[in-house]
């Protein structure tokens, strides 16, 4: 499993868990990185998935902000789309 996604998965889970909630800071991508013995780049990576599916906002100069996941609004109900292939010729 690759650095960025296990991180992910435990800032995922202390934010599920209640652990992290909703208007905390997380640590900074210095801090993560010291404590989880990556770079900061791969903590920004896993920040960035978090912030991308609306657990966590990115605040200038403010760092992450743990966002109210009770707000987020339910997934949508996709349908697989029926596709048809036609030869010709």
């Amino acid at each position: 499993m690759k650095k960025y996604y296990a991180l992910y998965e435990k800032v995922k889970n202390l934010i599920l868990n209640g652990e992290y909630k909703a208007g905390h800071k997380l640590p900074s991508k210095r801090v993560m990185a010291d404590r989880f013995g990556c770079s900061q780049i791969t903590v920004m990576t896993a920040y960035g998935m978090l912030e991308a599916e609306g657990y966590v906002e990115a605040r200038e100069r403010s760092g992450y902000i743990v966002l109210d996941i009770n707000a987020l609004p339910p997934a949508p109900n996709i349908k697989p789309i029926e596709a048809k292939i036609i030869i010709t010729g």
